[in-house]
Formats: C-alpha cells, structure tokens, sequence
C-alpha cells in the first residue's frame, strides 16, 4: 500500500470518527444546552473535544512526519 493511500484511509477514519462522535454528543446534548464554567461539566461535548483535539495533534504529527524528510 503507498503512502498517499494509507494516509486517506488515516484521514478518512479520523474525520467519520469525529463525525461519528459529534452525532452521538449531538444527540444526548445540544450545544445550546452547554453550560460553560457556570454549571457541572457537560460529559457528551467534553468527550468530543478531547477526541476533536487529539485527533488534531494525531494529524499535525503525522502530516509533519510525512513532509520532513529527514528525522531531526
């Protein structure tokens, strides 16, 4: 398999994942319904932006991985 397509699969994954994970948030919670600093943590949306965050470090790490061509 060459790199270009392992890539769009990772790519892929990643976005139905997040797509998956903002559905299932969307459902238990609406985003209006968020209470911010004021009320308890909201566990649904909390849950989808930590796994919107990691999965934004996971891309970055791997596109610079990918672009240098060199290890250091």
């Amino acid at each position: 398999m060459s790199r270009k397509t392992t890539l769009k699969i990772l790519f892929s994954s990643i976005f139905l994942t997040l797509l998956i994970c903002s559905a299932w948030a969307g459902v238990h919670q609406s985003v209006l319904q968020w209470g911010g600093l004021t009320t308890g943590p909201d566990r649904y949306w909390t849950i989808a932006t930590l796994m919107d965050a990691y999965f934004g470090f996971l891309t970055f790490y791997v596109w610079v991985f990918d672009k240098e061509p060199r290890l250091l």
